[in-house]
């Protein structure tokens, strides 16, 4: 059965197939989006891409609306001028027949926060940090950025100077326990090598001492 739809203050009918169909086209719509370093602060641009020329979007925290006539490309919209950690609202209409003015899907977008102290220098060696991510959400002033950061690092490093000591304490270890377990092997292999060449050496005195030219 036809719905009937309230549309720029007139009723129409908006057969529910066809209404199925743009909400169907809405949703592959496709949403990404790009930023500009501008004074040291990401601006970012949403692109919405396979719109249809029957559909229009409205930026609902804005209150903006962007019909064909203001997409970029064909079936491409670019919205600009968003900064980070923003919260985007959109909703795609139709603007056909009698399903016009029917909301057909809605999709939020969160623009990433942008932590403008990650490239500083108390961050070498430390990159995988939290505090010193490009993308974090950091609502702490400098002095105390460079302070838990400088923590981390200490940490870091003891915590990595004490498994290289136990590494090293871990090989002596396994020496001594080598040494221990075969000491009695080794004890008499040395006093083998010793008695083998005492003897080597006897064969050639005696040798020597007989073998003369008359």
């Amino acid at each position: 059965m036809p719905k009937m739809v309230y549309a720029d203050g007139l009723y129409g009918i908006c057969d529910y197939k066809d209404l199925s169909d743009y909400r169907a086209l809405a949703n592959n719509v496709n949403i990404t989006y790009s930023y500009d370093m501008v004074k040291g602060e990401p601006i970012f641009s949403i692109t919405l891409t396979n719109l249809s020329e029957y559909m229009y979007v409205t930026d609902v925290y804005r209150n903006k609306t962007y019909y064909n006539s203001n997409f970029t490309k064909e079936n491409e919209l670019t919205l600009t001028g968003y900064t980070n950690n923003q919260k985007v609202k959109l909703q795609i209409y139709t603007r056909d027949g009698g399903c016009s003015d029917q909301l057909l899907t809605t999709k939020y977008i969160t623009i990433p926060a942008y932590n403008k102290f990650y490239s500083d220098e108390v961050c070498d060696g430390v990159e995988e940090y939290s505090l010193c991510q490009r993308w974090a959400a950091v609502s702490i002033d400098y002095d105390e950025f460079v302070a838990k950061v400088t923590e981390y690092k200490e940490k870091k490093f003891a915590k990595e100077e004490a498994i290289n000591f136990k590494n090293k304490e871990t090989l002596l270890e396994k020496i001594f326990t080598f040494v221990g377990e075969y000491y009695a092997i080794l004890v008499c292999g040395v006093i083998v090598i010793v008695l083998i060449i005492g003897a080597i050496q006897k064969i050639f005195l005696k040798k020597n001492q007989f073998d003369f030219k008359v």
